[in-house]
């Protein structure tokens, strides 16, 4: 993926720290598993190490009770807690091909800090993080269709209303239970502050940023 910039919703308050004191916050991946009355953020699938569905899905229980696919088994899904133990920070990526961001953005927040220099964003970020003992790792979200089997992650969610958000995420570890809360130094040296339906205007009529400045690639 070729970042042009980075947006991030929320709260006038958090934005506003967000650009004035690079005040960044990596919830627990806990936090969206639980927001099941959250559309936008909520995921009951978030946090899966696998998912199996179809033929030759199949899973014994205390070493003598099958279950699978062929005999009613609909879907099997696996969560283990170390590969789930993680804090992560959610962006949404402005590329050359999703360029127009989705009505149902709305939903993220009023306010939006636009990141138009995504590359330095995420070195101050790591070197931030580094600093307090922590492994981090970023990429774009892969998303899957609702048919798919297979090894699941923190870097792959299924497509089906969420793919609208077109996520980059920085994942920390080790993970801990409460936000993980960083601060960069300001932001405005690299990064905007503006309302939400502005932001969503000025994309609509291809106003935004046209080339990376040397942006990352997931």
């Amino acid at each position: 993926m070729d970042v042009v910039f980075f947006l991030k919703f929320g709260s006038e308050q958090n934005m506003q720290a967000l650009l004035e004191e690079g005040l960044v916050h990596l919830k627990p991946l806990s936090y969206f598993i639980k927001l099941e009355g959250d559309e936008a953020r909520g995921d009951k699938h978030e946090g899966l190490t696998e998912y199996r569905q179809g033929p030759g899905t199949r899973v014994v229980i205390d070493g003598k009770h099958e279950l699978s696919h062929e005999t009613g088994l609909k879907s099997m899904s696996i969560r283990h807690e170390e590969s789930a133990a993680c804090n992560v920070l959610c962006l949404t990526a402005i590329t050359p091909t999703y360029r127009q961001v989705d009505s149902r953005i709305k939903d993220l927040g009023d306010f939006s800090v636009t990141i138009i220099k995504p590359q330095v964003f995420l070195d101050r970020l790591i070197t931030a993080a580094e600093a307090e003992g922590l492994s981090v790792q970023t990429s774009a979200v892969e998303y899957v269709p609702a048919s798919y089997s297979g090894p699941m992650g923190v870097f792959r969610k299924f497509a089906d209303g969420y793919d609208f958000q077109n996520e980059f995420r920085v994942s920390v570890r080790p993970g801990r239970e409460d936000a993980i809360n960083l601060r960069l130094g300001s932001l405005t040296d690299i990064a905007d502050f503006g309302r939400r339906e502005t932001l969503i205007s000025i994309l609509g009529r291809g106003l935004g940023p046209t080339a990376a400045d040397g942006g990352p690639k997931a």
